[in-house]
C-alpha cells in the first residue's frame, strides 16, 4: 500500500451553491427546523468568499 499524501481539494462554488439552494428550499417547506438559517448563513459566507477570491484572481490575471 502506498504512503502518498492525500491532497485535500476544497469544495467548489457549485457545491456550495447546490447545498445552499437545497437548504433554502427546505426552509421554505419547513421554516421551523432548528439551525437551518444558521447553516444557510455560513454557506452564504463561503459563497461570498469564493466569489471574492475568483474576482481577485481574475483581476490578477488581467494585470
Amino acid at each position: 500500500m502506498s504512503k502518498e499524501a492525500i491532497e485535500f481539494t476544497p469544495p467548489s462554488f457549485s457545491v456550495f451553491y447546490s447545498v445552499y439552494s437545497r437548504l433554502e428550499f427546505l426552509q421554505l417547506i419547513n421554516p421551523h427546523l432548528d439551525g437551518l438559517s444558521e447553516m444557510i448563513e455560513v454557506i452564504k459566507e463561503r459563497m461570498d468568499f469564493f466569489s471574492q477570491s475568483n474576482h481577485e484572481h481574475q483581476v490578477k490575471k488581467e494585470d
